[in-house]
């Protein structure tokens, strides 16, 4: 009795991620029901999060469906990615094929996935510089947009579009010819035609 006690215990002192390849090995119930059991039982804490997330995906479980659930779950969007990213490179997944799941992920800004990525190759081993490189390179190829890859990759907010600086400038440009064109063509008007004053005689005229 004691030693099931202690056992009971123990088990509960264990990480949420130590059981999830265990039970997805014993197909006892489905990969989102153990995913979301051990989400559950991390209690908001976010390294739990991480090491249930790395451990789902390590197990075999699509990068994507791990994402998602843990999201769902009420795991940070950029924290699920990295932590699913960290797993999937350590597995011998390539950049490409990582960051491509994470962009399927439901709801996640390709901006938060490209961060995402690259934190989860940091995470992984890889130097910050080679790693921004990697997801870039993948990112390019996957053809996100430039100032998103930038923005993702380094975590600098995107400059606005050059779209939407002509737009503006068309418009101000616009309305100030506009105005002007308008304010001359004013100035530009006939002066009203004089009549003859009917009290003045044609001779003082």
């Amino acid at each position: 009795m004691r030693n099931l006690f202690a056992g009971i215990l123990l088990a509960a002192a264990l990480p949420a991620s130590a059981s999830i390849s265990s039970e997805l090995a014993a197909g006892d119930a489905s990969a989102s029901d153990i995913i979301n059991n051990a989400m559950a039982a991390c209690g908001g804490s976010g390294s739990c999060q991480a090491l249930a997330i790395e451990d789902a995906v390590a197990a075999g479980v699509d990068i994507t469906t791990v994402i998602n659930l843990a999201i769902a779950a009420g795991a940070d969007a950029k924290a699920a990615v990295a932590a699913a990213s960290a797993a999937g490179l350590k597995a011998g997944k390539s950049v490409d094929t990582v960051l491509a799941a994470a962009l399927a992920a439901d709801g996640v800004p390709a901006e938060t996935a490209l961060g995402g990525v690259t934190a989860g190759a940091t995470a992984s081993g890889t130097s910050t510089a080679d790693a921004q490189a990697a997801v870039a390179k993948a990112a390019t190829s996957l053809k996100v947009d430039p100032q998103v890859i930038v923005a993702g990759v380094t975590g600098t907010p995107a400059a606005p579009t050059a779209g939407g600086n002509n737009s503006g400038n068309n418009a101000g440009n616009d309305s100030g010819n506009n105005a002007g064109n308008n304010s001359g063509n004013d100035s530009r008007q006939a002066p009203p035609l004089l009549t003859p004053n009917p009290n003045i005689s044609p001779s003082e005229r």
